[in-house]
Parts: structure tokens; sequence; C-alpha cells
């Protein structure tokens, strides 16, 4: 009897791959496929609800055929468990495909595979992300990006609602040169409540010298620990204290009066913190020795859903930074109702092997979980959905 292996079937897209609606997923065998099997073996699912599909079986049951018409935009996981071919021995274990369903309004070569999709619609200061297959009556562009099925070399596709090829890093850096004219150095939050201020109400602001510095100046040796900073951090500081100092004069000049301590989280941050009125924040939203006026807001805000717009990381978004394949640190500042919490684990740092893998693999341990059903447990989704299988 052969063995059940992954190598008897392959497919032809890549797991994470970006389709589009008319898309065909092809399903290859290295045997003929018992027509039952390919019914009840190959399955669809979107999220832990199942979708109806019809498997259809060419080139004599060697090509197992489903069609991606009539799916709505959205993320899809394609499952092959328990396939057979006709003599009713197994082809392969259990595999799950994801994928996902997206609309490009332009046409895509077929030898480049998409990673990421994004429909963006490009206001006169600001940028929208349009859920895929929105649209929009001032227009759209769609951003892809993709690599080559072959090379593995990475392209950018963008398109406009006509389906013509754009310049989205363009049409991008032109809204940046309109906001920039707009708001200037101050930023957006701080303009809008410039405009609700009075001429003597003093208003919390945290201002940024202005500076020249790449994202990363100089390398850390990563096979040793350093006994003390590298000589061109310490440049890198002086560089800094220069920028910070013509910018603490220039705050003077403008009439702000400084604290007699210096108010910062963290020492290494080149700002200040003051109160100024809404005349002066003009003043130092014009002066070369400022790089940025942000509104000092000290109020915490925990809901995720605001997030994004509060952190403006939609712009990293449409740039098409989603995170995939970083490792990050989380912190939050615990809950507010620990009745329903029970300690998963604690910190260590001597964790055991087994332990050090496990976070290795994930990236990520849990400290405390939730003892109180959720919808999604009512859904039994953890039974239908956390299922162990191989992933492609």
């Amino acid at each position: 009897m052969p063995e059940p292996t992954p190598a008897n079937l392959a497919f032809n897209i890549a797991a994470g791959e970006v389709l589009q609606p008319q898309a065909v997923i092809e399903l290859h065998a290295s045997r003929p496929v018992g027509p039952r099997s390919a019914q009840g073996a190959i399955s669809l699912a979107r999220g832990c609800f199942s979708v109806p599909i019809e498997v259809e079986l060419r080139e004599r049951g060697r090509v197992a055929v489903v069609r991606t018409e009539g799916l709505d935009p959205g993320g899809y996981v394609l499952t092959v468990s328990e396939l057979l071919d006709r003599k009713g021995d197994r082809l392969t274990e259990r595999v799950e495909v994801p994928f996902t369903v997206a609309p490009i309004t332009g046409e895509l070569p077929p030898d480049y595979r998409v990673e990421h999709v994004v429909r963006l619609q490009i206001g006169e200061l600001d940028v929208t992300r349009l859920a895929p297959g929105e649209r929009s009556e001032i227009g759209w562009i769609d951003v892809a990006k993709a690599v080559h099925r072959e090379t593995g070399e990475p392209e950018e596709f963008a398109f406009d609602e006509r389906g013509e090829r754009v310049d989205a890093g363009e049409a991008l850096a032109e809204l940046e040169r309109r906001r920039a004219k707009r708001y200037g150095k101050i930023h957006e939050a701080l303009w809008q409540r410039l405009e609700r201020a009075g001429e003597r109400e003093r208003i919390d602001v945290v201002v940024w010298p202005r500076f020249a510095l790449e994202p990363a100046p100089y390398e850390k040796p990563s096979d040793r620990r350093l006994e003390s900073p590298p000589k061109e951090e310490a440049a890198v500081a002086r560089k800094l204290e220069r920028s910070m100092r013509t910018m603490l004069a220039s705050l003077e000049r403008t009439g702000v009066k400084l604290p007699a301590r210096r108010e910062t989280r963290d020492d290494g941050v080149p700002a200040v913190h003051v109160k100024a009125t809404p005349e002066q924040i003009r003043k130092l939203g014009r002066s070369a020795a400022v790089g940025v006026v942000l509104q000092d807001d000290r109020t915490a805000i925990t809901d995720l859903a605001d997030s994004i717009a509060v952190a403006h990381s939609n712009t990293a978004h449409s740039a098409g930074f989603d995170g995939t394949g970083i490792r990050v640190a989380v912190w939050e500042d615990g809950p507010s109702v620990t009745t329903n919490l029970a300690f998963a684990g604690r910190f260590s740092t001597t964790p055991s092997s087994r332990t050090r893998r496990r976070t290795n693999r994930t990236g990520t341990r849990p400290i405390a979980t939730s003892t109180r059903p959720t919808a999604a447990t009512s859904r039994r989704c953890a039974g239908q959905c956390g299922t162990s299988t191989r992933r492609w």
C-alpha cells in the first residue's frame, strides 16, 4: 500500500496567495483521485463556517479543480483530508492551504502571484483603506504586492478604478505634499485642536527638534555583547544634543516657558513637553529648528478598534507592511476586570527547553487567559477550527 505523503499532491497556488474572484484552484495528484473521495475530502471554509463547493476531476482523475466564482471577498482555507485514490489508498495526510479572494481592477501578469493587496481611496488630505471590492465615487487605487513565481523577485502593481496602471508611491507622495502644505510641522490632531482653542489658552504639546538621521545609522554586533556604547552611537547622541539645544533656544525666543525639569519617559528621547498658546505653537511650526509639534494627549486609549486611527498605522498598511514575519514584544497595562482570568504562565528568565522551543516557534506566549465562554467558543469554533494540521 503506498504511503500517504504531501508529495502525492501539489497545488497551483501558494499558501497565503491572493486570488481574483474568477481564479481556478487546481490540485494535482500523483495517482487518479477517487470521485467520491474528491467530493468528501476536499472542502472550503471561511472562518469557522464551511462554504459549499463542487470539485471537478480532469485529466483522468489526476487533477481536481475548485472554482472561486461566486466567492465573496475575504480569507478562505482549502482543506484536503483523507483523500483516496481510485483503489482506496490514501494519497496524502491532512493539508490546509489558506488563500484570500480580493478583486483587482487591473490585469496582473500570470507569472506573478499576489501576496498582499489593498484598495485605497486617496482624498485631498487623507487616505482611506476600503474593503476588498468596495467602490468609491472619487475613485480608488488597488495596490498589489507580488512576487515572480519562478525567481521570487518582488514587484508592485497598482491600478486605478479604470484598470490603468498607476504609480501608487507618487500618489501617496503627492498626498504627503498636500498635507505638509496644509499642516506644516504641526500634527493634524493639534491643528484641529488649535482651530477650537481660545487665543490665551495654553495647550500641552510635545516639541521635537529638526534633525536628519537615517533609520539605522549604525550597526551593532549580533555575535557578542557590547560592554560600552559604540562610537557611532555617541556621535548620534552628540548630533541630537546639538539639535536639542538649537530647538530650546527657539522655544525661548518664542516666549514658551521651559519646564524647570525636563519631563520625559525616556532619557533618550530628544523632545520637550511644554505649554504654549495657539500663536506660540504656530510660530514653532514655522521655526527651522523644530521638526514637529504634537499634541500632548495623556489620555489612554486601550480600544484596539481605535488604535489604528490613533497611531496612523494605516499608512504602513497602505504601503504593504502588515507585520508578517516580524517578531514583536507586546505590552499592556493589565485587564480592568480580573474575575474570569486564569494564569496560564509566568515570565521566567530560565525557561525550559520545551517552553523556549514553543516561544521561538510562535513568537508569543500567553500569560493570562479568560475562563469565560465567548461567542466564538459558543459556536464551537475551537473544536471546528482548532484541529492540528499541516499548513502549506
